[in-house]
C-alpha cells in the first residue's frame, strides 16, 4: 500500500490525520484522569472524587475498547510483523485494565479489592497509560505510512463510531483476538451500559454511556 499525494481533499493530509484523532484522545483521557484528583474532595460531597474516577475510568476503557476494534485489526494486516506488535498492544492494554479495576474495586469496597488506596493506583495509572499513549502514538505513525488518505479517513469515522457505546468498565480478565474482539466488546458494552443506568454511575455523555465526543 502507498500513502496519497499531500492534500487530497478538504481533510488534513494524510501525515496527520490518524495523529490528530489519537492526540485528541489522548488529551481527553488525561484531562479525565487529571480532574479526578485537581481539587480536593469537597466536605459536603463525599463521592465527588468517586464519580471522577469512575469517569475517568469510563473514558480510558472506551478508549482502549475503540483502539482494539479499529486500528489493531488494521494494524494487524498493514504493519509488518503487524499481529505480534497487536498481540504486544493487547497486554499493554490488559495491564491498564487490571490497574482500573484495581481502582474500581478499591473505590467501591469490593471485599477482594488489593490492599492499596486509591490515590496510590490513580498515580500508577496514570504513569501507566503516560507510556501506553506515547507507545500508541508511534503505532499510529507508523500506521498512516502505510495506508492511504481514503483509509485513514474510514478509520477516523470508525474510531469516532467506536467510542459511541463503548465499554465503561475495565475487562482484564475476558479473553479477546482480533476475530472475536468486535462482538465481545458490543456484548459487555450493553452489559456495562446496564449498570451505569442501575448504579447512576458518572460516565462521559451523561445518560447512558456514549463516549462520542
Amino acid at each position: 500500500m502507498t500513502v496519497e499525494p499531500r492534500g487530497t481533499g478538504p481533510l488534513p493530509a494524510p501525515n496527520v490525520i490518524l495523529t490528530a484523532v489519537v492526540v485528541r484522545a489522548h488529551t481527553s483521557v488525561r484531562r479525565s484522569l487529571t480532574d479526578a484528583t485537581a481539587q480536593p474532595q469537597p466536605p459536603d460531597d463525599p463521592w465527588r472524587q468517586t464519580r471522577l474516577l469512575d469517569f475517568a475510568i469510563a473514558t480510558l476503557s472506551g478508549h482502549i475498547a475503540a483502539m482494539r476494534t479499529t486500528v489493531h485489526p488494521l494494524a494487524g494486516q498493514a504493519l509488518p510483523r503487524g499481529r505480534a506488535q497487536v498481540t504486544a498492544y493487547h497486554q499493554a492494554q490488559r495491564d491498564l485494565e487490571h490497574l482500573m479495576w484495581s481502582l474500581h474495586q478499591v473505590l467501591h469496597g469490593d471485599a477482594r479489592a488489593p490492599r492499596q488506596s486509591a490515590a496510590t493506583l490513580h498515580r500508577t495509572l496514570s504513569t501507566a497509560f503516560d507510556a501506553y499513549a506515547e507507545h500508541e502514538a508511534m503505532l499510529l505513525t507508523k500506521l498512516q505510512q502505510v495506508t492511504t488518505h481514503r483509509q485513514q479517513q474510514t478509520l477516523m469515522r470508525n474510531i469516532k463510531a467506536a467510542l459511541t457505546g463503548a465499554p465503561t468498565r475495565p475487562h482484564p480478565h475476558i479473553p479477546r483476538s482480533l476475530g472475536t474482539v468486535r462482538p465481545i466488546s458490543r456484548i459487555i458494552a450493553l452489559w456495562d451500559g446496564l449498570l451505569d443506568e442501575v448504579h447512576g454511575r458518572s460516565t462521559p455523555g451523561g445518560t447512558g454511556h456514549s463516549l462520542a465526543a
